[in-house]
């Protein structure tokens, strides 16, 4: 399939060297809306982080005090130009869809950046009124696939012992993924013949992180596989705002701690994009 291709499995999007703002007003209000947002705070982690995942959006924040890390090198307009030039040369970074985010860029530099990069996701000029902010960056990913056919968020919580359920009388499982609308679990067998497709479980005990909070969802799916039963079970409507709370941020803190995994564990880029040869930005 060609990666420009829209997906049914959507797109994760990323905001590389985001503002304060990006980060407190339109990255939450675009993972409200169901899309798959992370950071990546540096420049120096993000070609790692995005050649496992070819086909993603990345924003790109090019103002040099974007990031309010002292300790964070920066880089130029014109090391922007260079860095984003470089994913046209890498054939796994080339099926990148970039945009770009700047307010200090005067008018040159943007017809400059439009004219001379590929950036298919745009370029998008701040400050500007948030709500309308919000709707120009939704219709971007809503353009590009970002959500494809799935309408919820859902993170593998497979390795994570300190997300469980316990429903009733007595049934400890533990939670394999979980969204906004609804959770796999899987436990023992005995379970199998216990629960039924379509059948509400009212008032039972979700786990996150040893806090635990009162849900009700009905079945989905029912399935034993030699001594263990899967459950998909999906939340009703009306759970509590604490409670749909908690889901959020256990699912935004999942995905970003793998972000941050990538990073920890991978040789920073270490290449001097002042020094190509390109015409200047400045």
């Amino acid at each position: 399939m060609n990666l420009h291709e829209n997906t049914d499995f959507g797109r994760k999007v990323f905001f590389l060297n985001p503002s304060s703002f990006l980060k407190q007003n339109i990255i939450p209000a675009l993972f409200d809306m169901e899309y798959e947002i992370y950071t990546i705070d540096s420049y120096k982690h993000a070609k790692t982080v995005l050649k496992k995942f070819p086909d993603s959006i990345c924003f790109i924040c090019i103002d040099s005090t974007q990031n309010e890390n002292p300790k964070q090198d920066e880089l130029s307009p014109t090391g922007w130009y260079n860095f984003i030039c470089s994913f046209e040369k890498d054939p796994i970074l080339s099926t990148i869809f970039v945009g770009i985010i700047s307010e200090n860029a005067t008018k040159p530099q943007q017809e400059f950046f439009q004219l001379n990069t590929q950036i298919p996701a745009g370029f998008i000029r701040l400050p500007c009124d948030t709500p309308q902010l919000i709707e120009i960056f939704a219709g971007i990913l809503e353009i590009n696939g970002a959500k494809g056919r799935r309408q919820y968020i859902r993170t593998n919580c497979s390795s994570d012992p300190n997300v469980q359920v316990c429903l009733p009388p007595e049934y400890h499982m533990s939670v394999k993924d979980i969204s906004f609308a609804g959770l796999a679990c899987s436990g023992d067998s005995e379970t199998t013949d216990h629960f039924k497709v379509n059948t509400l479980i009212r008032d039972f005990d979700l786990s996150i992180h040893g806090k635990k909070y009162k849900c009700s969802g009905a079945v989905l799916m029912v399935s034993g596989r030699e001594d263990i039963t899967d459950l998909v079970i999906m939340f009703t409507k009306g759970s509590s705002l604490p409670f749909r709370t908690a889901i959020k941020d256990y699912i935004q803190q999942s995905m970003q701690d793998s972000i941050k995994t990538i990073t920890e564990s991978s040789p920073a880029d270490t290449e001097d994009y002042s020094a190509h040869d390109a015409e200047s930005v400045e």
